[in-house]
């Protein structure tokens, strides 16, 4: 199981069908209503706490997509205002990405949740929050859809990279020597 905190206090677990079988449940049992799912988060919620120091200060809501193999969950704490859906985009190959990467490092805006899964010889990104109105972003990728189900078919047709944390990685990776490749 991989658990990273995500920005704006929330997390990203990935569990594996294993994972999930020892737990007692699979993907397709989970249901926000079952007292099994609700016990599962629980246990799940406290583990991070134990792992991260992540609190728990309030509601939170879970995003469960599927992926080959197992499961991402997102964790999402409830704040006075409703999140903003994410955005999905389509990076269409390495080049691409590489440009995006050099284009964002160096900008503030790299706070908000990312995800990015690559498919093929192209990248599925994932942002939720806010997006800037020009830049990099819009040069390098295409707007592809908006909400929970786009992002969970970019999580099912796409292999994990980066969970929760794409662009500030992305930016990382471009400023660190030897980062230029892809």
């Amino acid at each position: 199981m991989q658990i990273e905190s995500a920005p704006g206090g929330g997390l990203t677990l990935l569990l594996s069908d294993g994972e999930l079988a020892a737990l007692g449940l699979s993907f397709e049992e989970l249901d926000g209503d079952s007292p099994a799912t609700r016990r599962l988060l629980q246990e799940l919620l406290r583990l991070a706490a134990r792992q991260r120091g992540w609190s728990l200060s309030g509601r939170v809501t879970v995003e469960a997509l599927p992926l080959e193999g197992g499961c991402l969950l997102l964790v999402t704490p409830l704040g006075p205002e409703a999140s903003p859906a994410p955005t999905l985009f389509r990076v269409a190959n390495g080049d691409d990405l590489l440009q995006l990467a050099r284009g964002i490092r160096g900008t503030r805006r790299l706070d908000q949740s990312s995800s990015l899964y690559r498919e093929g010889e192209g990248y599925w990104l994932v942002i939720y929050g806010e997006l800037p109105r020009e830049g990099a972003l819009w040069e390098c990728a295409q707007p592809a859809g908006e909400g929970a189900a786009a992002a969970a078919a970019a999580a099912e047709r796409g292999i994990p990279l980066f969970i929760g944390d794409a662009l500030p990685r992305l930016a990382q990776a471009v400023s660190e020597p030897g980062g230029q490749r892809h």
